[in-house]
């Protein structure tokens, strides 16, 4: 077991065999790109592995718990009359319960939109606008605002609250009316992954409004391997992996879905990301792989407090969302492979990485499967220099669509990102 500083392809071996094995079995070539049958055959395949843990409660759940209480949640989806291309929101924290409802989803063709559960009522009313859910799951601390949010719309959304508190329905109370389904004789239903929607991923972009690349499951299937191709070991590629971020960014929805493909074990938390918090998980778990902001990061590598974590568990740790200061991966480069991503919520995959080499941000490789082309400025001349230029991307990892993002009026779409 071990991490390269260069891409391997192992990664892509591993793909191969679990997608045989799936169309194997349904005999449709499509479905390679079916992320829901793909987590189905992956929670039936290793049902003792421990898929993931919430530190903040010490809670734990097996593969076959999640494919249990997955399949249990898509009947319940099922006799609520949810079908392809339906969305159903997700807003709460990273506990074991987050992510039976997402699969669920994956297994019918239905959209999951990770919300941010912070907003406010206003913000939630704009979201809600365009992603149309039919079944919103929240947190009951929250319940009263996500009802609220949702007066005055043309559409009529269950809510369905984690925990007990609010006048709503509970998730163990869904899943309770489905006690008897059989597990084995449940089948994934029939799609075409490239152009059925997985993810809704929240972006803001350059106006600045709430809105949502819609990925589809090939979307997701083909980005995904990529962020594991420094490893050479499959199944199980780490020990353990940690989710840092909320459901509503990449970094966590790529762990959440790509975990169970990988057979790997993850580690969450429902408590806040605080630095303290984040600390007491990674000397207690001991996670070997992580990725985050370059904030987070700074934060937790802060002079005089990063004393107090030892960092020496991680194989690599990857930065995105915005730039890593030169300074910051000095200060981890010693200890770990330090990987900084390029990209945007559209390409559900880095756009652009850097290999694990000194000087990483100077060095950029275009992942093959993706072609890109960096636009200069109108009237600027080439130099050797850092300067501003676009990145235009097209290929079979971009958020499909045209537009890509979901609800937006024709007389509003701008299309920089194509397939």
């Amino acid at each position: 077991m071990g991490v390269e500083k260069f891409s391997h392809f192992a990664v892509h071996n591993w793909m191969s065999e679990i997608q045989t094995r799936v169309v194997a079995k349904s005999g449709k070539p499509s479905d390679r790109f079916h992320i829901g049958k793909l987590v189905l055959d992956a929670l039936r395949d290793v049902p003792e592995q421990v898929l993931q843990i919430d530190g903040g409660t010490g809670e734990s759940e097996t593969f076959g718990s999640a494919l249990k209480r997955s399949v249990q949640c898509a009947n319940a989806f099922l006799g609520r009359g949810l079908k392809k291309d339906d969305v159903i929101v997700l807003m709460a924290p990273n506990h074991i319960h987050l992510c039976i409802p997402m699969y669920a989803a994956f297994y019918l063709g239905v959209g999951v939109a990770g919300v941010d559960y912070t907003l406010a009522e206003k913000e939630l009313h704009e979201t809600f606008k365009f992603n149309k859910p039919k079944i919103i799951f929240c947190q009951s601390e929250r319940a009263k605002d996500v009802g609220a949010a949702l007066q005055g719309l043309d559409f009529s959304c269950e809510v369905v609250t984690f925990n007990t508190g609010s006048e709503y329905k509970t998730f163990s109370e869904l899943l309770e009316q489905e006690a008897d389904v059989s597990i084995d004789e449940f089948e994934a239903e029939d799609f075409d992954p490239s152009e059925t929607p997985s993810m809704l991923i929240a972006t803001s972009g350059t106006t600045g409004l709430p809105k949502s690349a819609e990925v589809t499951h090939k979307n997701l299937v083909f980005g995904m391997p990529f962020m594991w191709s420094h490893f050479d070991t499959f199944p199980s590629p780490v020990p353990l992996c940690i989710v840092m971020s909320p459901l509503q960014w990449y970094s966590a929805i790529f762990l959440l879905i790509s975990c169970p493909l990988m057979r790997q074990t993850r580690v969450q938390s429902s408590e806040p990301m605080t630095k303290e918090h984040s600390y007491y998980l990674i000397n207690k778990y001991r996670p070997s792989f992580a990725m985050s902001s370059p904030n987070m990061w700074m934060t937790l590598f802060k002079p005089g407090d990063r004393e107090d974590c030892d960092f020496t568990s991680f194989q690599v740790i990857l930065s995105g969302g915005s730039a890593m200061p030169q300074s910051l991966r000095d200060e981890i480069k010693p200890l770990k492979l330090v990987g900084t991503l390029w990209g945007a919520s559209e390409s559900p995959e880095p756009a652009w990485v850097g290999s694990y080499r000194e000087r990483l941000c100077c060095l950029l490789e275009a992942i093959q499967l993706i072609h890109g082309q960096l636009s200069e400025e109108k009237g600027r001349e080439r130099s050797g220099k850092w300067m501003k230029r676009k990145r235009y991307v097209r290929e079979r990892t971009v958020a499909s669509g045209d537009p890509c993002y979901l609800s937006t009026p024709p007389g509003k779409r701008r299309n920089y990102i194509k397939q």
